[in-house]
């Protein structure tokens, strides 16, 4: 039986460790989402909004928002009306949002933003 050399092989466990993980957590998506939260709670001011905006978004694995819009008001959750230009600012906020690259299907998920006038 022949090895390979011990410097490929440590290559090779450095570049496993080093890999994105398979999707992203609760804390991650978070953290992206908390980052923008000076520019969300702006759009409020600047349209005069407050309550909860429901965003639809798509992640992409590389760390990027693929799609965002404002959900329609529905079951109680969400104040703000997808076809407003308070919801057009809260998209390009979102839009701006950064994650940690993963591997795997883009993450489709929902987030509420709670949006608080100044």
């Amino acid at each position: 039986m022949r090895w390979p050399p011990l410097a490929l092989v440590l290559c090779s466990t450095a570049a496993l460790a080093n890999a994105p993980p398979a999707s992203l957590d609760r804390p991650a998506v978070v953290a992206g989402m908390t980052a923008i939260r000076p520019q969300l709670q702006a759009c409020a001011a600047r349209h005069h909004v407050a309550g909860v905006a429901v965003v639809a978004m798509t992640i992409a694995p590389a760390g990027t928002v693929a799609r965002a819009a404002i959900e329609p008001p529905s079951a109680g959750w969400g104040d703000v009306p997808p076809d407003s230009p308070a919801a057009a600012c809260l998209v390009r906020a979102v839009e701006d949002a950064r994650f940690p690259a993963f591997q795997g299907a883009p993450l489709t998920l929902a987030y509420p933003i709670v949006l608080r006038p100044r």
